[in-house]
């Protein structure tokens, strides 16, 4: 009888739970799929979104997406060639605000920024090709205190690598005001900036600790391949800086770089190594070079090589 009376409690709980997941629509993550081939909007997909979901998209989305701040852990992936094009170009083609949101294997262009990352958000951004942006527009743009993982994902000690190819913006990665981002394995080109640090950015630039791999090519941009102004930080480790119209590195107004292990096979327009303005470099040049020759410190710098 007790064994009884009780089971028939747990059933009717269990009753009651599943029919509570089933109207909120919470406890299984779902895969939703945005045809945009079809006239199907990916934003109508965001935002009915959980966490935990995957959303594949199809097709080209005409639209200008925003990823808003509660939304967390999704995983939106392009599929057979799929993009984002932004036609707005005042607006940012993605504008994540979210965290943990990783996008992957897209073709994102026509807005401003291609992605941006703003006010505290966290992504990962594998695979994809992001350029033509428009009115001085960034490829990717990390700002407000936010996160970016460029071009790999996974824990220090299984790094995993997908990489970018990030052409044809004013930046092809800025960091900016307080915030940081790791970036590995790239393609970084044909941009005026490669990467650019300021306002007290962090950045770690190429080979993570513990890797073999993860090195970015930042080659055949107009200016300086990494930029770190204004009080940031950087590691720059591993990398490919080639033929970069001006400086391979430039560092200046008090900030800071560790150098290590880059390689310069095309020189660079300017110095390998710029610095100045009460900056401080150290590490190794290795063969970091550029046309006006390796490095060069100026107004109060520090060079420790």
């Amino acid at each position: 009888m007790m064994h009884s009376r009780l089971g028939s409690i747990l059933m009717g709980v269990t009753i009651c739970l599943l029919a509570f997941i089933v109207a909120t629509g919470s406890g299984w993550a779902k895969t939703r799929k945005a045809k945009c081939e079809k006239g199907q909007s990916l934003q109508k997909r965001i935002d009915k979104a959980k966490p935990g979901d995957t959303i594949l998209i199809t097709g080209t989305c005409l639209e200008n997406v925003v990823i808003p701040a509660d939304k967390s852990d999704l995983l939106i992936i392009g599929e057979n060639g799929a993009g984002i094009s932004g036609p707005d170009s005042d607006s940012n083609t993605v504008e994540v605000r979210g965290r943990d949101i990783t996008i992957q294997n897209l073709t994102i262009q026509g807005g401003k920024d291609g992605i941006s990352a703003l006010f505290g958000a966290h992504v990962t951004i594998l695979g994809c090709t992001i350029g033509s942006c428009n009115n001085g527009g960034n490829g990717i743009f990390v700002g407000n205190g936010s996160f970016a993982d460029i071009g790999l994902s996974g824990p220090p000690n299984a790094r995993q690598f997908s990489a970018n190819n990030i052409t044809g913006c004013r930046n092809g990665i800025l960091v900016d005001r307080v915030s940081g981002a790791e970036i590995s394995d790239n393609l970084i080109t044909n941009n005026h900036v490669g990467i650019e640090l300021i306002s007290g950015a962090a950045a770690k630039i190429g080979v993570p600790f513990g890797a073999s791999t993860g090195a970015n090519s930042i080659s055949n941009n107009t200016g300086d391949g990494v930029r770190v102004l204004l009080g940031s930080s950087t590691e720059i480790i591993g990398n490919l800086l080639n033929g970069n119209g001006g400086d391979g590195v430039r560092i200046e107004g008090n900030s800071t770089a560790k150098l290590d292990a880059n390689v310069t096979e095309i020189l660079n327009g300017g110095y390998g190594l710029f610095c100045e303005g009460n900056s401080f470099a150290t590490g190794s040049l290795n063969t970091l070079n550029g046309l006006d020759g390796a490095s060069m410190g100026a107004q109060g710098c520090i060079l420790n090589f």
